[in-house]
């Protein structure tokens, strides 16, 4: 499985170039409006703020066990897929963690940690949930 990580703006000029099996995880902002999956490709659409730390105040939607293991559940699902593209707002923080947990789980190399700045409390939860 090639595993990318990409903004939301670039979803609708990458989807159409790859050949084979492509699943999608979609991360938004809780008031942003969703991706809209045109291509009618498997995909997981999650929820949550871009917070690398718990913060004091409650009106924040954080990444969390629950939707680590929805992605858990997807990925094995789909874990026969070419190709996943993971996507937020930036493509920098969301993504980039959820791409990298998933690529260690799968024992695929990356540069996520090289090339974005992955939000470390999304990886940190994720890696657990896979077992890790």
């Amino acid at each position: 499985m090639f595993i990318r990580a990409v903004a939301k703006r670039e979803m609708n000029t990458l989807i159409p170039k790859l050949i084979g099996k492509t699943i999608i995880i979609s991360i938004t902002d809780p008031k942003e409006a969703e991706y809209h999956n045109m291509f009618r490709k498997p995909i997981l659409k999650l929820k949550f703020h871009d917070m690398h730390y718990l913060p004091v105040e409650d009106r924040f939607i954080l990444f969390n066990k629950e939707m680590a293991q929805q992605i858990v559940k997807f990925i094995k699902k789909y874990q026969d897929a070419d190709h996943l593209v993971v996507h937020c707002s930036a493509g920098l923080s969301r993504s980039p963690a959820v791409a990298a947990a998933i690529s260690e789980y799968l024992h695929i190399p990356h540069t996520f940690f090289e090339t974005h700045l992955p939000n470390t409390m999304v990886f940190s939860i994720l890696r657990t949930t896979f077992g890790f």
